[in-house]
């Protein structure tokens, strides 16, 4: 091989690339210079406006701060323990008690809160309870948490008050239990549906000073919507002129040599930062100071960095050129750079070949392996998608399909076929408006579409409605639930967005239109069986009683019906009731291939599109389940119902396994096994299903006191009887036959949300 060699002449890669940069440091240093000289009269201007921008960061991380403490406080409002606490007010009440102290430590377990405290004060019976646990108001504020400004007598007027959130000045708190002081802002928050207690928040406020603002100055205020100071920063208090100037939502004004620069909260707080004239000062030289310090360091890193890139650009280039050397020196390509005619006329064309074929088999292998993995793990029936750039800002529209029982009746195609071509003509639809779109299947029943576009949200809305039009027409085979928030994402939000789209799909209402669910709405509490219901489902279920098991369930759809509740809750409910009903025919030892002969109740409940649907399908399949027991109940041993007839003539006496033994001299042994193995049951949970069931006829049915009751069904301790009985429904007995006796069965289902 032959050394090429190249004299650092006027056209060498080395001198133009060195005077390449050396020109642009020249013209990139003028203009700092420019610059500088140019901030160097307004930099106090400058000043002025980092100092206003930092005061309305601070009073928005206080704002979002008072939104999220009252966002965490209302839902403790709707707390099911606070919510009977609040009704009865009693400390005795020990478990409710104990699990509302266990969820007030676990939010002030969250320091990010700031909170020291939470106090919820009662109006009955002067009734608290905070982080300590339970007492009253006269105790917890005399001797736990003991302020000069905030009584006892404070807090039991706020009962009256009807605001729904006031935030209160500063004070100094001590805590005679613990042996500690602290600098807290009282923040009552009221629910107006429950103005029979309020929860008060003891804010940390000199945590949240040094969390949420920084200046250079120490001096910073909170003023209520009176202008009356909320938190100060310092000892020196805000002169009384100030008041007076902070007429506008944010400025700044300058007074007594000091600057103070102020901005009004959403929640009607204003929040001024004082910033002294000679800390401005100060500050704006600093600021001259960092900048010549900043334009001398980057004028002389931009010459060595160029010195060094020139170098390390031409070493390299004229080793390229001694190992292809020997290459076609014939080249078209013109240029005033002697190296690089030389490189590029050597492995122009290699490049280009290479660069295109690795970018071609890349391109090929990334979509091979996308689909491939896509297809294996979903499997998804799908063709080719072009791929696109998805790092633009995009719409997301969510569709869930819904086939009902008429499409598997009557249409041959499978119902994967079917969601393939739905997922093509959407894709065509909203492509003839929006080119820049991608439709893909993201799971069988869902297909999303990203539309790249800049046009408004509300164009995309009436492609959505023309698709509901269409699929209305066909509305007897299938439905779509279309889930879209007119709403720009950034691609980081991919996965937010998406998540949005299917808690919204999971608000349509049941019907088999197809709907177009435009905004997220919290959904409500799931309405489902009591605990009582629960019981009592599952006691005539175990004995086949198909009307009565049919009876509750079609009272819980009543109700659901009556709440409005969503699609999306009735399926759930129906899972409810087919998982109870197969653990019940499994611990009957029951052969349930057959129910899943022709079609899986999980997949015939996602078909139903109305109330008569779900009562359709519920009758089905609870006669299938009832049947199985009626066969295994005719098969059944012949000592069982001898057992079971003598526990319904004797359940009021004091009876044990052994006693029925004894009685029908057969071993307890044998009577323990040949219960569970006939019955599914254990001897004495059938015993206390069968007492828990007479008592409730008799709470219904009857005057009778409660140890009168237990008396009956073979409970002679009235204590032991309250606390079976409370197990088995989940109320006290008196509270069950008040509820049965006035609230009805509305009142009962509302019981049994969650």
């Amino acid at each position: 091989m032959i050394p090429v060699k190249f004299k650092l002449k006027r056209n060498s890669l080395f001198i133009k690339l060195l005077g390449g940069f050396i020109s642009v440091i020249l013209l990139l240093l003028s203009f700092n210079l420019f610059s500088f000289a140019y901030f160097s009269e307004n930099i106090r201007a400058e000043v002025i406006k980092y100092n206003r921008q930092n005061v309305e960061v601070t009073a928005e991380r206080y704002e979002n701060h008072i939104r999220i403490v009252q966002g965490t406080i209302t839902r403790l409002y709707f707390n099911p323990k606070v919510v009977l606490l609040s009704e009865s007010a009693n400390a005795e009440q020990f478990e409710p008690v104990n699990l509302v102290v266990e969820e007030i430590r676990n939010i002030l377990n969250n320091e990010l809160l700031f909170m020291d405290n939470i106090v919820m004060q009662f109006g009955k019976n002067s009734f608290v309870i905070d982080r300590h646990g339970p007492g009253r108001t006269d105790e917890t504020f005399v001797r736990a948490y003991v302020s000069p400004d905030y009584g006892p007598l404070f807090w039991l007027e706020q009962l009256n008050v009807t605001e729904t959130l006031r935030l209160f000045p500063q004070s100094r708190f001590a805590d005679a239990l613990y042996n500690r002081t602290g600098t807290y802002m009282p923040l009552v928050l009221r629910n107006k549906m429950n103005d029979a207690m309020y929860i008060a928040v003891l804010l940390d406020s000199d945590k949240m000073f040094r969390a949420f603002h920084s200046s250079i100055d120490k001096r910073f205020y909170v003023l209520d919507e009176q202008g009356r100071p909320l938190y100060r920063s310092t000892d020196e208090p805000l002169p009384d002129r100030v008041g007076d100037k902070l007429t506008d939502k944010s400025d700044f004004f300058n007074l007594d040599n000091s600057y103070y620069f102020y901005t009004k909260g959403q929640t009607g707080l204003t929040y001024v930062n004082v910033i002294s004239d000679e800390n401005l000062a100060k500050e704006a030289s600093r600021l001259k100071v960092v900048l010549l310090a900043v334009l001398a360091l980057a004028a002389a890193m931009s010459v060595a960095i160029s010195v060094i890139v020139s170098v390390g650009f031409n070493t390299p280039v004229r080793t390229i050129i001694d190992t292809i050397e020997h290459a076609d020196p014939d080249s078209p390509l013109r240029s005033k750079i002697d190296e690089f005619n030389f490189i590029h006329d050597k492995i122009k064309g290699i490049l280009r070949l290479n660069r295109d074929i690795h970018s071609d088999l890349n391109e090929k292998t990334v979509k091979l392996r996308q689909v491939g993995f896509i297809n294996k793990l979903k499997n998804i029936y799908s063709a080719d998608n072009h791929l696109a750039d998805t790092n633009k800002p995009f719409f997301l529209v969510l569709f869930q399909l819904t086939l009902t029982r008429q499409f598997g009746q009557a249409l041959s195609v499978k119902p994967e076929r079917a969601a393939f071509l739905i997922k093509e003509y959407i894709d065509a639809a909203v492509s003839e408006r929006f080119p820049d779109t991608i439709t893909l299947q993201a799971e069988k029943d869902e297909i999303m579409t990203l539309v790249f576009t800049d046009k408004p949200a509300d164009e995309l809305i009436r492609t959505l409605e023309f698709i509901k039009t269409v699929f209305d027409r066909d509305k007897a085979y299938c439905f779509l639930t279309i889930a879209y928030h007119p709403e720009l994402r950034e691609p980081t939000g991919f996965t937010a967005a998406y998540e949005m789209a299917r808690a919204m799909v999971q608000q349509r209402k049941l019907n088999g239109d197809t709907e177009i669910v435009l905004e997220y709405i919290p959904q409500a509490v799931r309405i489902g069986f009591m605990p009582a219901q629960e019981r009592e489902f599952t006691a005539h279920l175990q004995t086949g009683n198909e009307p009565a098991v049919i009876e509750i369930v079609k009272r819980v759809l009543g109700l659901m019906e009556r709440k409005s509740s969503p699609a999306a809750h009735y399926i759930d409910f129906a899972k409810e009731v087919t998982a109870k009903t197969m653990a019940v025919l499994i611990a009957m030892n029951l052969d349930i291939s057959g129910i899943f002969d022709e079609l899986s109740p999980y997949e015939d409940m996602q078909s139903c599109a109305s109330i008569g649907d779900f009562t359709n399908f519920f009758e089905a399949f609870l006669g299938k389940a009832t049947a199985l027991i009626h066969e295994k109940k005719e098969d059944c041993h012949p000592a069982k119902q001898v057992l079971i007839d003598y526990l319904h003539r004797h359940y009021q006496e004091d009876i044990s396994l052994e006693s029925v033994a004894e009685r029908l001299h057969m071993s307890a042994g044998y009577i323990s096994k040949l219960f569970k193995d006939q019955t599914g049951l254990n001897f004495s949970d059938y015993l206390n299903d069968l007492r828990m069931q007479k008592a409730k006829e008799l709470l219904q049915s009857s005057d009778c006191k409660i140890q009168e009751v237990a008396e009956k069904v073979g409970y002679f301790n009235v204590n032991s009887f309250i606390r079976m009985f409370k197990k088995a429904t989940g109320l006290p007995p008196g509270e069950y036959r008040r509820l049965h006796r006035f609230g009805g069965e509305e009142a009962a289902g509302n019981g049994g949300q969650g």
